[in-house]
């Protein structure tokens, strides 16, 4: 402020001017007053600016901070998600969308964890049908989430219908094992190998089950036909197991076994078969040439002065004879023929080691002193 009398500048606190002397008067005071006034003034719409300016980057800052924390929760829940941890990657979101409700990736990531969780669910409920044993309608809760699938893409889809191939593979081979027990041969386990053949790599050990039963089965069926001399089903038996196993060990022994046997079977029946012939043969010549045994030859004169030849004899055939004729002949004292007769036996059929008897009488003088069969004659029947 100044002096209003000289226009010295003096201080505001100043009775009176330091140059002239004089007192100060009240105008000046009021001068200083107003000037003060005026000063406050102008500082208020500067102090209400920065204040508007403090509170606007307050603002700023906080919504950048909730940026922040909502993209870091997101990616949380999208790493939750594709670690299958569908649930807990729900609730983040959702914590996020209290953050910022109009977040359009919020939002899509909400959705699909939604879907997915649903799509699970039926995965879930699959898998416990399955464990019940019942396939049918585990296979059918498959299906359903396959379809749902069937429109949709990304990383988290394709995670799910990975984990549906696996289910469906794990319901072929958990109804293939509930099944071995019923199967009882070679070809119904062959048809439960042939169904898991498509996942040859997942069901090793379910594969070497049914195999080791096969091998036993055919390896029991093949010794039992061996026994009966039934070569070529135990063969085949062999061979149908062999399509699934053909390197097993048990299997290869017992083929060479049946080929063994069967070689060492036809080269006995060979030999039975020509020992049977050579036997027939004999037989034969024996049934043709010897068939008669001569148990017993009387002759002599009767009280008649008749000459009596009588005797018996016995079928030494294979086989029944029969019109067996006896003929002989009549020595005198020097051994010559003198004279010669027959006779039937006596029944005329004989079956085998059956007696018959035959004897005739003839008008001779006493000449005759002995008798000699000198052949017979049978039929063979």
């Amino acid at each position: 402020m100044f002096c209003d009398h000289c226009g010295q500048p003096v201080s505001k606190e100043a009775q009176f001017c330091g140059k002239c002397g004089k007192a100060l008067s009240g105008e000046t005071k009021k001068v200083v007053a107003s000037e003060s006034h005026q000063k406050k003034l102008w500082l208020y719409p500067a102090l209400s600016a920065g204040i508007a300016a403090i509170l606007l980057g307050c603002v700023f800052l906080y919504h950048v901070i909730v940026n922040q924390q909502v993209d870091q929760m997101i990616d949380v829940s999208q790493r939750l998600a594709l670690e299958g941890k569908l649930a807990e990657a729900k609730q983040i979101t959702e914590e996020a969308l209290q953050k910022k409700a109009d977040h359009p990736l919020l939002r899509m990531n909400q959705k699909i964890i939604e879907d997915a969780i649903a799509i699970d669910h039926l995965l879930e409920s699959g898998k416990k049908l399955a464990s019940d044993q019942r396939y049918v309608e585990a296979t059918q809760q498959l299906d359903e989430a396959e379809q749902r699938l069937a429109d949709r893409s990304g990383k988290i889809y394709e995670q799910l219908q990975e984990k549906v191939d696996i289910e469906r593979v794990g319901i072929v081979i958990a109804k293939v094992e509930s099944d071995i027990p019923n199967k009882q041969n070679v070809a119904e386990l062959g048809s439960l190998l042939t169904q898991l053949e498509p996942y040859a790599e997942q069901a090793t050990e379910t594969i070497q089950l049914i195999q080791k039963k096969m091998v036993n089965i055919a390896v029991e069926s093949a010794t039992q036909a061996l026994q009966n001399h039934h070569f070529e089903s135990a063969r085949t038996t062999v061979e149908e197991a062999l399509v699934f196993d053909d390197q097993n060990e048990k299997l290869l022994n017992i083929k060479q076994t049946i080929r063994n046997e069967q070689l060492a079977f036809e080269q006995a029946e060979q030999q039975r078969i020509e020992l049977a012939i050579e036997a027939s043969i004999k037989e034969d010549i024996k049934n043709r040439a010897n068939a008669v045994e001569l148990l017993d030859l009387q002759y002599g004169l009767t009280e008649y002065d008749n000459y009596l030849v009588h005797g018996e004899i016995r079928n030494v055939a294979t086989l029944p004879i029969s019109a067996i004729i006896m003929y002989y002949e009549f020595l005198n004292g020097d051994g010559d023929v003198v004279n010669s007769g027959s006779s039937y036996v006596d029944p005329y059929y004989l079956n085998r080691g059956e007696v018959g008897s035959f004897g005739n009488t003839y008008y001779t003088d006493d000449s005759i002193s002995e008798v000699r069969i000198s052949r017979i004659e049978w039929n063979l029947n």
